[in-house]
């Protein structure tokens, strides 16, 4: 059984490899963490007023008005289930 001293070990590399995986993860973002939560306020927002068509429309229109690189958030979007994605960071 580990002592004390190696428990504390093991536990923080853990901790270092869990943040090497959430930095990588947000060094794909397409855009800011805090553009992307703009993103999904705005479309959390807009889907309280309208039914989703499951198209991007709405994401289109944030972006037209946010100077955005559409290309690429919308090939994010697409890649990674978009729709869902919209959902779970809104929550």
């Amino acid at each position: 059984m580990p002592d004390k001293d190696e428990k504390v070990r093991r536990k923080q590399i853990l901790h270092e490899v869990r943040d090497q995986q959430r930095q990588k993860i947000r060094d794909a973002f397409p855009a800011s963490v805090l553009v992307l939560k703009s993103l999904f306020d705005f479309l959390d927002e807009k889907l309280s007023e309208a039914d989703c068509d499951d198209t991007f429309r709405f994401t289109r229109e944030y972006i037209q008005r946010n100077t955005t690189d559409e290309d690429h958030v919308i090939r994010w979007l697409e890649e990674n289930g978009g729709h869902w994605i919209a959902r779970y960071w809104t929550m």
